[in-house]
């Protein structure tokens, strides 16, 4: 709320309160509903069951909501900086470019927070955590890297990108009736509102830099990729030594004899 320059926005952020207040009781009542359904099954109903659509359901709403937020924060966006977008539009090939980064982005980054993108792969609760870390640092980097390239225009594009990445799960392949299509598509709008929430808060540090000569745009990018980097090697060997440790532990690694195949 503080960061709303001069009660811009206001009335999109009422509504948008006002949203969140009625899916809260969605929410609530599903889940109450869900709860007596087992309870009665439990007392000899057999005919009553749980409402197993309620899962899908309010995952769906969450992601409405996601998306919702992510409109809130590109209104925002092009208020605050709207003297630094002066002609900017969808059909400059700087806000194409940012628009398919951000559309593709969100998914790449719920893929490498899972595991599955090939940044990690070991399971148990400190490699998840460390995934999920490279996963925020990412979402840090490659929108700040873009304002300091192109400036508040690429900003326009990558907000609209992330928009549509939160809400077209189902374009992706994401969505689906399977619980785990299901999780997998919220990852996606969350990754989404990540970078969306990064971006608004660090452009006006960002876009200052996007005044830089190439020469030192190149340097500072050069540096930022190899930090990113950095953190993602990094993150790969303590997500594989958390994962060893916790298989030694549980037993699951045992030294061999000598001579012994391993």
């Amino acid at each position: 709320i503080a960061a709303f320059y001069l009660l811009i926005g206001y009335g999109v952020g009422v509504m948008l309160l006002a949203a969140w207040l009625v899916a809260g009781v969605v929410l609530a009542d599903r889940m109450w509903r869900r709860t007596a359904g087992d309870v009665d099954t439990g007392a000899g109903d057999a005919g009553a069951r749980p409402d197993d659509a309620g899962p899908a359901i309010e995952e769906t709403l969450v992601r409405l909501l996601l998306f919702g937020l992510i409109l809130l924060l590109y209104r925002l966006f092009t208020s605050r900086y709207q003297d630094n977008l002066s002609g900017a539009a969808l059909t400059d090939h700087f806000a194409l470019f940012s628009f398919l980064a951000g559309a593709m982005l969100p998914g790449l980054l719920a893929r490498a927070g899972a595991g599955t993108g090939g940044v990690t792969h070991m399971g148990g609760p400190a490699a998840q955590v460390i995934r999920f870390a490279v996963a925020v640092v990412l979402a840090a980097g490659v929108p700040a890297a873009m304002l300091v390239l192109w400036g508040a225009r690429s900003a326009v594009g990558l907000l609209a990108g992330l928009a549509v990445a939160a809400a077209a799960t189902e374009i992706t392949g994401a969505g689906g009736a399977h619980p785990a299509a299901g999780r997998a598509a919220l990852r996606i709008s969350i990754m989404a509102m990540l970078c969306a929430v990064v971006l608004t808060q660090t452009a006006g540090y960002a876009i200052p830099l996007s005044t830089l000569t190439r020469a030192e745009k190149t340097r500072m990018l050069t540096a930022l990729a190899a930090g990113v980097v950095a953190v993602m090697v990094l993150g790969d060997i303590a997500s594989r030594i958390a994962s060893w440790t916790r298989r030694k532990g549980q037993g699951a690694i045992h030294p061999s004899p000598e001579g012994a195949e391993r």
